[in-house]
């Protein structure tokens, strides 16, 4: 459980790299808008996912 943790954790930082990279390339405002819906909800539901794994 712990290494998938921190595989999760793992996917979770390119996710944030990603998520960065699409706020500064992306001028379009609908566009960010769409991208942060998805990225903010992968991201949080992953960091739980994550923090469920690290406590067993």
């Amino acid at each position: 459980m712990k290494n998938l943790a921190k595989v999760l954790l793992i996917v979770i930082g390119i996710f944030d790299a990603i998520h960065l990279v699409f706020l500064t390339c992306m001028p379009f405002v609908g566009f960010k808008v769409f991208f942060q819906g998805i990225f903010y909800g992968a991201i949080y539901n992953s960091r739980e996912l994550a923090d469920m794994a690290l406590q067993y």
